[in-house]
């Protein structure tokens, strides 16, 4: 029989019969493992067997019922976890999906019953805690709730029964505290009166009488509290003033115009106060504090012209200390000193009449004192004492006695003395034809200094003279020529040539010999130099820099670096002394272009670093004085830019700003004052800034109409 089929056709036959059968015990095979998964409590997983296995055979025996427990068993866990979690209406969906799938499970009655009492009880916790917060109309409802889930409670009845007579008690106190309020306010006693009556509200927020009692005395009282801090106000008793309109505004937060007029006391109060500070510290003689405290008090108050007196005694007291001050410092040389006091009086005196051209003229003679100190300096490490001489002399003519510049010169003058005394004793030794030694006494003589009279020329008609050999090439002359010019490099390379051609040659290997070591030692240096240079230290640089070019002039691209260093050291010094005057944005630009050469530079990184701190915060308080600008609050504007004032300047257009501010400010307080209905001080403020600035807004019509309004009638 079996040879009926091909062998192919054996194999794909038993594949069929394999996965005919393999279907059937699958499905029996996932049922069984779902009736493990729900032995074991695992009752979503059992569900999903028994899903897969009715899929795979929906005439297996008994299957829809095991689907059905399993989905019961998963509400029964749902249905008890959202209890526990008092999620109630997630609960009961549970359960009557239960009740859906088998109305008389055995375990449903009892779980709806716990479900009634869990419950229950909770909005019984919920009236217990109403209770204790004093709300017993509240937890009236909560027991109600709970007798409604759970009929048979064994204490919300009594609960409601204590909550509406605690109800009842609380109706009479209220009405007891109403009629308390009713007898305070018809006394006069307006405050007792309104406390009583939010009592009274407080007990029985539904009391007919008290909230229409509590608005109109609260009305009355706000009222009176006004009047009262106006009358305080006429009369300069801010104080008295500040406490009556922070009464009303307690009494009343939405009353209009309360804020301005509490803002307008406490500005006052506080300024009474600046001046009191102001007093104490011109009684000790302490002109700067004075000046603070009164400068701070004018710009608060809505009268500075009864303080403008004080404040420009301070200001002329401060002016003289620190005029003598800096007159001090000027005639003991210190004339850095006299420019930060010379700041000092331009920052309190701006407009004085000779302190402004003062402080320029020395700021100017200061630049380039240091100009050519710096010049000088670089001169005299290079070996240059007459182009040192000049710059120092130069120096001094801007400022005496600045720094060690005299010092500096009296060591210069020796060493061109001593120049001068190797220069006569060469010029004799080489006139009586001792050419070596004439030799050695001008090379000592480019030791001290260089250039030196014709020094050089000498130097090179001796070294000719002295190594004369006619048998030698011309790249000898040449050699001799830049041994002259220091240019020891190419005397090396045309000595190096020379004793190609003629070995042995007893002068040109002396020459090498002492050429090769300066150009050794100078090589040194260049590389030391260098590395300081790459390491961000510029004065190491500078120095052993300029020391390279002592030895050996031209040395590589030494003088191009060394020129480039003393730039950047210069940027440096005219960096610091802008900071110093608080000029701390020319000072960054200057810092950002020595990083953006020198980025390991460690000074200028961090003094980088310092400045966009101080210019950040100062940026953040500028950012707060627009916003208070736009705002309105112009007092507080004014703050703010005149803190800036004293960290930077300049600083964008705040100058003209904190004119503009002020203006505002006192624009600002007299419009709340003529709104006030205090037209007299209203008015000062009016003619005062018509005064200073009558093109201002309406100022000058506002102080014409206030001057009316003040005037007493029938005149």
């Amino acid at each position: 029989m079996l040879r009926l089929f091909s062998p192919l056709t054996l194999v794909a036959i038993s594949l069929v019969t394999a996965f005919l059968l393999g279907g059937c015990s699958s499905a029996e095979t996932r049922a069984l493992n779902g009736d493990d998964h729900m032995s074991q409590g695992q009752h979503a997983l059992a569900l999903r067997e028994y899903q897969v296995a009715r899929r795979k055979n929906p005439g297996l025996f008994d299957i829809d019922r095991k689907i059905r427990g399993a989905q019961i068993a998963i509400y029964f866990e749902q249905g008890d976890r959202a209890t526990d979690a008092f999620r109630w209406h997630d609960a009961e969906r549970a359960y009557g999906e239960i009740r859906r799938l088998d109305p008389n499970h055995v375990n449903l009655a009892g779980r709806l019953n716990s479900l009634a009492i869990a419950h229950g009880n909770w909005f019984f916790d919920r009236g217990q805690r109403a209770m204790a917060q004093g709300n017993p109309t509240g937890a009236i409802h909560e027991f109600e709730q709970a007798l409604a889930h759970h009929p048979a409670h064994p204490r919300a009845a009594d609960s409601i029964v204590r909550a509406e007579r605690e109800v009842a008690e609380r109706r009479d106190r209220a009405e007891l505290a109403y009629r308390e309020g009713l007898a305070a306010r018809d006394s006069g006693d307006l405050a007792l009166a309104l406390r009583r009556f939010d009592a009274a509200l407080l007990l029985d927020s539904d009391h007919p009488g008290a909230a229409l009692e509590s608005v109109a005395t609260g009305t009355v009282l706000v009222e009176s509290y006004i009047a009262e801090g106006s009358r305080a106000a006429e009369r300069g008793e801010w104080t008295q003033a500040l406490t009556h309109f922070e009464r009303a505004l307690e009494t009343n937060p939405r009353h209009p115009g309360l804020g301005a007029r509490v803002r307008i006391a406490r500005q006052e109060v506080e300024a009474a106060e600046w001046v009191a500070s102001g007093e104490d510290a011109l009684a000790h003689n302490d002109f700067e504090r004075a000046h603070t405290c009164f400068e701070r008090a004018m710009h608060l108050t809505t009268a500075p012209e009864e303080i403008e007196g004080r404040f420009l005694e301070a200001r002329d007291g401060q002016t003289a200390l620190l005029l003598a001050q800096a007159k001090r410092e000027e005639s003991a040389g210190r004339i850095e000193g006299a420019i930060v006091a010379y700041r000092g009086i331009l920052a309190i005196h701006p407009d004085h009449p000779t302190v402004g051209e003062l402080c320029t003229n020395l700021e100017q003679r200061f630049e380039d004192a240091e100009e050519s100190f710096l010049l000088g300096q670089a001169s005299f490490e290079e070996g240059d004492l007459f182009s040192a001489r000049d710059e120092f002399e130069r120096c001094l003519d801007s400022i005496s006695g600045f720094r060690d510049v005299p010092a500096r010169l009296s060591e210069i003058a020796g060493a061109l003395a001593l120049a001068e005394g190797l220069y006569e004793r060469a010029c004799l030794a080489q006139a009586d034809g001792k050419l070596r030694r004439a030799r050695i006494l001008f090379e000592e003589c480019i030791g001290v200094t260089r250039p030196f009279r014709d020094v050089d020329e000498r130097l090179a008609a001796t070294r000719s003279e002295v190594f004369a050999n006619p048998g030698l090439p011309g790249r000898y002359d040449e050699g001799c020529r830049a041994q002259a010019e220091r240019d020891f490099v190419r005397a090396v390379r045309c000595f190096d040539e020379c004793e190609i051609e003629r070995p042995g040659a007893e002068d040109v290997s002396t020459r090498l010999e002492d050429l090769r070591s300066t150009v050794a030692r100078a090589q040194v240096l260049y590389t030391r130099g260098v590395k300081a240079e790459s390491r961000c230290d510029l004065e190491s640089a500078r120095a052993s820099l300029a020391e390279c070019l002592e030895l050996c002039h031209p040395f590589r691209d030494a003088r191009e670096r060394l020129d480039d260093i003393q730039a950047y050291i210069r940027m440096l010094n005219r960096a610091a002394r802008f900071e110093g005057r608080l000029e701390l944005v020319a000072a960054r630009q200057l810092y950002l272009k020595v990083t953006a050469r020198f980025s390991c530079h460690q000074g200028a990184n961090r003094r980088l670093k310092e400045l966009d701190q101080r210019l950040g915060e100062i940026a953040a308080s500028f950012q707060s004085m627009q916003q208070a600008e736009a705002a309105g609050e112009y007092r507080k504007a004014l703050g703010l830019a005149l803190g800036i004032r004293t960290r930077c300047r300049p600083y964008r257009d705040l100058e003209i700003r904190v004119e503009t501010l002020v203006l505002e400010a006192d624009y600002a307080d007299a419009i709340a004052l003529e709104a006030h209905g205090n037209s007299v001080r209203a008015g000062r403020i009016f003619r005062r800034l018509a005064a200073r600035a009558p093109q201002f807004r309406d100022v000058a019509e506002r102080a014409r109409k206030s001057h009316d309004r003040s005037r007493p009638k029938g005149r």
